[in-house]
């Protein structure tokens, strides 16, 4: 029995003959299964409904190429099957394309061999098969860290884990915690950029480290969202008083880049069992909490945020380099500034990411938004490209044309554009 016996391949191309010629081949010397596509359209359906082992697409399909499909497939699915191009002259800089793009082998068609068809798509299906036990390896061992590489504090599955174990083992003892979430990060990351934000909130945590936690520790809820955790029911005012210190410790400046940042944060307390029965409704409560502050404070925008806007002049003597990424990023200030005349809303919308027309679709859920950029999460990690259409569900609404400025894990940041460019 071969190993590609019972393997599901689907196989795309619009010559009939070289179709009905491959699949037999699949079939009668290879033990596979095979479902037949003529485009892409037929291939996404039997995505949908089939779990496909490994793809062959040819790449020169009517009304479309092989690699434009491949990228569609990389882009509408999280776990996508291997795929292998077909392609008639065996052109270098269509097999770059393909690598570049993900394909993970090529044949030619002219004088197939089943043999090098066979191993090819062999080779494919068990390397897929080694990434995704590499992946769910990684995911196990990042879920028992016990602190988070960031900062230094528990991380999120030993908090959460621990939460989970105090509810259910010492109802009488109890628990108590207080959230803590930095002021617009969210708005910072959008409007400079992924990597200043993660700078500015590893500034933010090592600031929290300096207040008197009164016998309670610091840990992730999530990536941003953090708490004081007390391993026992805890008195309101000492609670209070955490929550004053941690505030007070997390409220400085902090220049990134040229610009300086004016950072706060919000806090909530709540206890276990009084504000709530489970871990999460605990969690829930301080963290509901904390947000509903944080929404009313301050509100940021490009000619509102607070004391952020002031550049520190570099000198005549700084490197030439430094001082281009400077004027760079005055430059930029002062158009964001412009576009940004209204405040960033919070909403919770229905949205969908159109990639290549209507051809690759992904859900997601519009988190914010304002007049020049917005924020989105998608259920699974998917990296988008850099420019797509990203339409929001609701009554008369068109797609519009977004840039991607940063990405962290399913949290999107976008910038409406006029055109594709």
């Amino acid at each position: 029995m071969s190993d590609l016996d019972g393997k599901r391949i689907a196989v795309v191309d619009d010559d009939p003959l070289f179709l009905g010629q491959i699949t037999n081949m699949l079939q009668n010397y290879g033990g596979m299964n095979t479902f037949a596509a003529a485009n892409g359209d037929a291939l996404f359906k039997i995505l949908d409904e089939e779990d496909i082992s490994c793809i062959l697409v040819d790449n020169t399909l009517e009304g479309e190429t092989g690699l434009a499909l491949g990228q569609a497939i990389k882009s509408r699915y999280l776990t996508a099957p291997p795929i292998i191009l077909l392609t008639g002259s065996g052109n270098e800089r269509t097999v770059q394309k393909a690598f570049r793009i993900g394909f993970n082998d090529y044949i030619s068609k002219r004088d197939l061999d089943k043999k090098e068809l066979f191993w090819a798509i062999s080779t494919a299906i068990t390397n897929r098969s080694d990434e995704l036990a590499a992946r769910a390896e990684t995911e196990r061992l990042r879920a028992q860290r016990r602190t988070d590489s960031l900062t230094g504090f528990a991380s999120t599955s030993f908090t959460t884990g621990r939460l989970h174990e105090l509810a259910a083992t010492r109802n009488k003892e109890g628990f108590s915690i207080v959230t803590i979430i930095m002021n617009h990060l969210d708005d910072y990351r959008l409007q400079f950029g992924h990597s200043t934000g993660e700078r500015i909130f590893r500034d933010f945590a090592n600031n929290l480290s300096n207040a008197d936690l009164q016998g309670g520790y610091l840990g992730h809820l999530n990536a941003h969202k953090l708490a004081c955790i007390f391993e026992e029911t805890t008195p309101h005012e000492t609670l209070e008083q955490v929550a004053r210190d941690l505030e007070k410790a997390a409220t400085f400046d902090i220049s990134v880049d040229g610009v300086s940042f004016q950072i706060s944060s919000t806090t909530a307390h709540a206890s276990f069992p009084d504000d709530g029965t489970t871990a999460e409704e605990v969690t829930n409560v301080a963290l509901a909490a904390a947000m509903t502050k944080e929404a009313q404070s301050t509100p940021l925008s490009g000619k509102e945020l607070p004391n952020s806007h002031h550049h520190v002049p570099l000198s005549e003597a700084a490197p030439q380099e430094d001082r281009r990424n400077y004027e760079s990023s005055v430059a930029t200030e002062r158009r964001e500034g412009q576009r940004r005349s209204e405040i960033r809303h919070r909403v919770l919308k229905r949205g969908k990411i159109v990639v290549n027309g209507l051809a690759s679709v992904v859900d997601c859920v519009v988190r914010n938004i304002s007049t020049s950029g917005v924020q989105i999460r998608v259920e699974g990690y998917f990296s988008p490209p850099t420019r797509f259409q990203l339409q929001i569900v609701e009554e008369g609404s068109q797609p519009r044309w977004v840039e991607k400025r940063w990405q962290v894990g399913n949290d999107i940041g976008l910038k409406f554009t006029e055109t594709p460019q």
